[in-house]
């Protein structure tokens, strides 16, 4: 019952003594040996099976009940690439097959008797799946060596580029700036990574937010002027297009901000210059008090570098919370907000400086975004106060 099994599973058999004779086979056993005409009924198996040379011990262990069975797999009987052979072998021990054995043989049944199964089964089609999959795989992964290595070269194309470059997510987060932007704005590149548009645009009409997109368009605007600043505080005139990339999804769209200084740039450099040397200490905020420039002559008078100052809140400075921009966020078009209000301002190392102080709101891009624009001069018979004294 059991050989009929096998049969209709197309599995062959060979049941093989305790001397390693073939005492009984399927008939198409043979196929699967490695010289077919060794396997004949009272040959030794390992003629036509020398895999089994030196398995001596196994077998028998198992033909005993005292080991557990085990496989050889992907045996290769025919490499031909047209008409390739592999076969699986199991080795066991099935107590049918002796019995039926001792019976057609007409010996008495002796449950002692040490026979050891042989199973064979054609293994051609899963070993070609196999080597296919390895070479899908191998494939696969020269071709992402191979993408990982233009990545590289398209990351450093874009790294070092001359034309100012970066990349934001759909809410307008920074996610990649070029050198060549980080060059033109004084910020190292993890000042910028993960940080809003705004940090470098102070305009909203260019955020990724307020974009509306078309299908299949990709560019969304061309050499825009845009007045930015430095992270030093100093003006920047630059000429900005910008594209969409679209992925299979809206939400995982990248946004794409190209620019380059606009050649009329010349005048923003002439007005940085003089508002760096006028005789007089200039701050310059945005509406969130934030200290955006600062000019040599501040510079001097309260003892502070640029790195004191730039980013910090204006209180650093002025205490007077009652001078601060945001209590002039309303006056839109109103260009000078207070004049010549004295003031103690904060110095370095916990010194004191009587300022008068005056202020002015100005616009720029459109007159959507504010500057405020501080001009300090010492008072009158007013010298630097240290905590020391």
């Amino acid at each position: 019952m059991l050989a009929k099994f096998l049969g209709h599973l197309q599995i062959e058999y060979l049941l093989v003594s305790e001397d390693f004779r073939i005492v009984d086979m399927s008939s198409g056993v043979a196929r699967y040996a490695e010289d077919e005409r060794q396997v004949i009924l009272g040959e030794d198996v390992r003629g036509g099976f020398p895999e089994l040379v030196g398995l001596e011990s196994q077998m028998l262990s198992i033909a005993k009940g005292d080991s557990e069975a085990f496989e050889l797999k992907g045996i290769c009987r025919r490499s031909n690439y047209q008409n390739p052979l592999y076969v699986d072998l199991y080795i066991a021990c099935y107590q049918e097959l002796k019995t039926f054995w001792l019976k057609a043989s007409n010996r008495e049944f002796d449950e002692e008797t040490p026979v050891t199964t042989i199973l064979l089964k054609d293994a051609t089609e899963r070993m070609a799946l196999e080597q296919r999959l390895g070479q899908i795989a191998k494939e696969t992964m020269l071709l992402a060596n191979a993408l990982d290595d233009y990545q590289k070269y398209l990351s450093n194309i874009l790294t070092y580029m001359s034309d100012a470059l970066f990349v934001c997510d759909r809410f307008g987060t920074i996610k990649m700036a070029n050198r060549s932007l980080q060059n033109l704005l004084q910020y190292s590149e993890s000042e910028l990574i993960d940080q809003p548009i705004s940090t470098i645009f102070p305009n909203p009409q260019l955020y990724p937010q307020n974009q509306v997109l078309y299908f299949r368009k990709t560019e969304l605007f061309q050499n825009i002027a845009v007045t930015c600043q430095t992270k030093t505080g100093l003006f920047v005139s630059l000429l900005v297009s910008a594209s969409v990339i679209f992925y299979d999804e809206p939400e995982a769209s990248y946004y794409i901000y190209l620019a380059r200084q606009n050649p009329a740039d010349s005048y923003q450099k002439y007005i940085n210059s003089i508002l760096q040397h006028i005789n007089a200490g200039l701050l310059v905020c945005d509406r969130d008090d934030t200290i955006k420039m600062v000019n040599q002559k501040l510079k001097q008078l309260l003892g502070y570098s640029e790195v004191d100052l730039i980013q910090q809140p204006i209180d650093i400075l002025i205490p007077d919370t009652s001078l601060h921009p945001r209590n002039y966020t309303n006056y839109r078009h109103t260009s000078e907000l207070f004049n010549n209000v004295t003031c103690i301002c904060k110095a370095k190392d916990d010194g004191s400086l009587s300022m008068s102080i005056s202020a002015s709101i100005i616009y720029y891009d459109h007159q959507e975004v504010p500057r405020y624009v501080y001009l300090l001069q010492p008072t009158s018979s007013n010298h630097r106060e240290s905590a020391a004294e």
